[in-house]
């Protein structure tokens, strides 16, 4: 299919590394669409960079109305919720890509499957509910929001299912890394909940990826999103997984790299290739931390790759934005 599509991202200066790997690797990929840049904190001289790479449109949504449950501050900041305040660029299809992921392959078919239902997306691996995104898993993990009562999240609950009907606790959920939509589903029957729901963020555990997931619910109960596998949302590493869910000792193994990096790094026309779960993939995305820039970890050659496209980011990474 011929869609009219726009890409979005957002990013600060500490995931500005990962942003430079990104753009080059669409590039390589043969993407040629408009890019949409959600500004939440990069540098002047970060921005002349990334200004170099394309055909970048830059925003700055204010989201200073959000506040962070202290049990999430060590791996997040605010700017979590920036891409709930953006304005959706004019695109029959918006594909929604994380700057700590890079483009391997074509992402015609996460925009088929967006065109077709409305929104497209990967699940978690493991799978994970609403129940999980909602409340948190204090049972298998520890992890319980700590500024926040138990009797709050009832309340903002019961206030949720008062204006919108049941929500179903069992839906498995999707990885809000990578995901498109059609621009008028997601404005006409997922931005209304996200208003209402905006308000309870500090409530639900999951912060953004939890408030989508229950948008992208009452949009479509029956389907919430169209699953396009995990070609298009492939995690680096499932250390998460195999951590607290291997005792079993299925474990999932990290994506294989195909392609010799110094051979492609001399054919500016050879794809790099990986092979995961779903088979080859099409994004590769570097879910947890530590992030590639910060350490080395598992696959990290394959963002500095990427990003050693580009002569000079490391000089801009060092400078810390607003």
């Amino acid at each position: 299919m011929t869609a009219d599509v726009g890409i979005y991202t957002r990013c600060d200066s500490n995931y500005f590394p990962g942003l430079i790997a990104l753009l080059n690797s669409l590039r390589r990929a043969g993407h040629s669409y408009p890019v949409y840049l959600v500004d939440t904190g990069l540098t002047a001289s970060q921005l002349d960079i990334i200004a170099s790479l394309g055909d970048l449109h830059v925003t700055r949504p204010q989201f200073g109305q959000y506040t962070l449950d202290s049990s999430k501050s060590t791996r997040y900041n605010t700017t979590v919720f920036a891409g709930l305040e953006i304005t959706l660029p004019e695109h029959e299809v918006i594909v929604h890509l994380d700057a700590d992921a890079v483009v391997l392959d074509s992402l015609e078919p996460l925009i088929q499957a967006a065109f077709e239902h409305g929104f497209a997306a990967t699940g978690e691996i493991p799978p994970s509910n609403m129940k999980t995104h909602f409340w948190g898993m204090p049972e298998i993990t520890g992890r319980a929001l700590r500024d926040v009562t138990r009797e709050e999240q009832i309340a903002a609950h019961a206030a949720i299912t008062a204006r919108f009907g049941p929500l179903d606790e069992e839906t498995i959920t999707f990885n809000s890394g990578i995901w498109a939509t059609r621009r008028h589903y997601y404005l006409n029957r997922m931005r209304p909940v996200l208003e209402f729901i905006k308000d309870y963020h500090r409530e639900i555990w999951g912060l953004e990826q939890a408030m989508l997931n229950i948008a992208a619910f009452y949009a479509n109960p029956y389907e919430p999103f169209r699953e396009v596998g995990s070609r298009f949302n492939s995690r680096a590493e499932y250390s998460y997984f195999n951590e607290h869910f291997g005792t079993s000792g299925y474990r999932i193994a990290s994506p294989r790299l195909l392609t010799n990096l110094e051979t492609a790094r001399l054919d500016p026309g050879m794809k790099v290739r990986l092979n995961g779960v779903g088979g080859t993939l099409a994004v590769l995305h570097f879910v947890w931390k530590p992030k590639p820039w910060e350490e080395p970890s598992t696959l990290s050659e394959v963002w500095e790759f990427f990003a050693d496209t580009t002569p000079g980011w490391r000089d801009a990474a060092a400078a810390k934005g607003a």
